[in-house]
């Protein structure tokens, strides 16, 4: 029967370094994808009124403020609990000279808590106003994204991932006394929805925008461009365009995001420096393939399986030690810990920039080695005249459109480690446990796509008017605007370029998280191949809200040999 096994595992391991082999993260391939259609929009509410997320959840002074892109744990990065949860002593076993292990699986669920923190994340608060005045009076000024319409938004992201973790490790004693191998592969079901709500308060102001607001007026032509959304939320949709404004391709909000991928295939090569009848200490090589998903800004808070697909090579260390045991070796009482140490090598993706609030462009050259909060915030919603190399303005551009860019991305180090505490009475076993997860902040290291904003050539719009009475456009700029506030320039037209574009708005800072779990299970251990489940339970907390809260529960069945 073990020689089966061997050849069975054999094959697991093969197939497994095919799949690796096919993983390509280059510069030169892989896309966004063509467009999803919207998802519908999810049917749960956020408590009782769009007020009981803000008021759950106080300011921080910590918290990230306009980011455009959110890089959540990955999935795949829970291994340091689920390496212990359940397993701990079945591995690293002392006196073995023949092929030894388990396989498990994982059928964990999570969700997230605390939703306004990730609203904070994005629009700085978890409700906002919207408007067809752009004095200050709204959060947002309507025409920006092509309504007339008046009312609140709300915002109540939730994350859901259902993962089927299949785990699998082989003591190699039977080859090499203290060799041992692990392979992870985490399947994974991620729902990602920021739950925008929207409660219209005011009727469009008009069914159509003033005449040469958003559109050419000529001297034989005097049309006015109809209003497409009667509201906030079916304009974020991003689709049709309004005016002479094209549709939005990126930063979009439509329903439920969602994707399934196996978010990671990880796999280690380790070897036991020490190994005694109460303990042990061993290391590993740690591999990790990137079989997620690639992100893709086209939505804001677009769902991604996996570690934003970054091939990942680190270290692991794991030790045991048998703290207690009864004269009758019924019960016992053990503490395990286990690390993974992993740098995350660029990966290409697609993500949206920002831009930097008037007055603090201070070169040409994108510095990402500071990344604070993004001053200027939605700005990546404003609407954009365009110009022509003579100073004329030939069209409208939503800024979206225009920093969207291809890029390659990495992040220093990410450390996901655990220690937990095992008892077993006979048959039964119990564990508490605690987590500790860290990633360094996220660096740009190359710009995929020829991305550039041309020497005057955008210049953002604010309030100012399209075109003029007769045959003229208007070259009125408004520089120093925001998304709810506009200032028109005294000596227009006043262009955008290379150094108003705020990098860093769209790659997250450091990021960490604690984490309890614990475990009940049952082991069947007087057969030879020992089946056992458990029952796995999890709280996590995130530093400010650069991290996700949530809670997770857990079904683990498996057999050891």
């Amino acid at each position: 029967m073990k020689s089966m096994l061997k050849g069975f595992f054999s094959i697991l391991l093969l197939a497994s370094g095919v799949v690796t082999s096919q993983m390509s993260t280059a510069c030169n391939t892989g896309s966004c994808g063509s467009s999803s259609s919207c998802g519908s929009s999810s049917s749960s509410s956020c408590g009782s009124s769009s007020d009981s997320c803000e008021s759950s959840c106080p300011k921080i002074s910590g918290d990230r403020i306009g980011g455009t892109h959110f890089s959540a744990r990955p999935q795949s990065s829970n291994v340091a609990a689920f390496r212990l949860a359940g397993v701990a002593d079945k591995m690293h076993l002392y006196g073995k000279d023949e092929l030894n292990g388990f396989m498990a699986v994982d059928l964990l669920y999570q969700q997230t808590f605390k939703p306004c923190k990730l609203a904070k994340y994005f629009f700085g608060k978890s409700v906002l106003t919207y408007g067809n005045a752009c004095d200050g009076a709204f959060d947002i000024y309507g025409q920006n994204f092509g309504t007339t319409s008046s009312g609140t938004v709300s915002f109540c992201p939730k994350i859901q991932n259902f993962t089927a973790n299949i785990d699998l490790y082989l003591g190699l004693d039977e080859f090499i006394c203290g060799l041992w191998t692990r392979i992870g592969i985490p399947i994974n079901h991620t729902r990602w929805d920021l739950r925008l709500r929207d409660n219209k308060a005011g009727r469009l102001t008009s069914q159509t925008f003033p005449i040469g607001d958003v559109n050419t007026v000529t001297a034989d032509t005097a049309t006015a461009s109809a209003v497409p959304f009667s509201t906030l939320q079916e304009a974020w949709v991003g689709t049709p365009g309004f005016g002479l404004a094209p549709a939005l391709n990126c930063g979009k909000i439509c329903g439920i995001r969602k994707t399934t991928a196996v978010a990671d295939l990880s796999f280690d090569l380790g070897y036991d420096l020490w190994r005694s009848e109460c303990s042990f200490l061993g290391i590993s090589a740690h591999f990790v393939a990137p079989t997620g998903t690639r992100p893709c800004d086209e939505f804001l808070f677009n769902a991604v399986s996996g570690a934003q697909r970054m091939w990942q090579a680190g270290l692991t260390l794991t030790a045991g030690h048998q703290l207690w045991e009864n004269c009758d070796g019924n019960q016992s009482l053990g503490i395990y810990f286990d690390s993974v140490v992993t740098h995350l090598f660029a990966g290409k993706q697609r993500r949206l920039f920002a831009l930097k609030p008037v007055g603090t462009s201070t070169s040409t050259t994108a510095t990402v080695s500071a990344c604070n909060n993004p001053g200027n915030l939605l700005s990546s919603f404003l609407l954009l005249k365009q110009f022509d190399g003579n100073g004329t303005v030939v069209g409208l551009q939503r800024a979206a459109n225009v920093l969207c860019s291809e890029m390659k991305v990495d992040a220093a180090v990410m450390v996901d480690l655990a220690l937990m505490v095992q008892y077993n009475h006979c048959n039964f076993s119990g564990s508490i446990g605690w987590n500790f997860w860290l990633r360094t902040k996220e660096k740009l290291k190359e710009l995929c796509s020829d991305f550039t904003i041309r020497a005057r050539t955008y210049a953002i719009k604010g309030s100012t008017p399209y075109s003029l009475t007769g045959t003229t456009t208007s070259n009125a700029t408004a520089s120093a605007s925001t998304i709810g506030n506009c200032v028109t320039d005294a000596t227009p037209p006043v262009y955008l370029s290379e150094s108003d574009v705020d990098r860093c708005a769209a790659l997250h800072p450091l990021a960490f998280s604690n984490k309890v779990f614990g475990t009940v299970g049952y082991n069947w251990r007087d057969c030879e191949w020992q089946p056992f489940v458990n029952l796995y339970g999890e709280a996590e907390f995130g530093n400010d809200n650069k991290a996700v809260d949530q809670w997770g529960l857990m079904l683990q069945g498996g057999i050891a040999f």
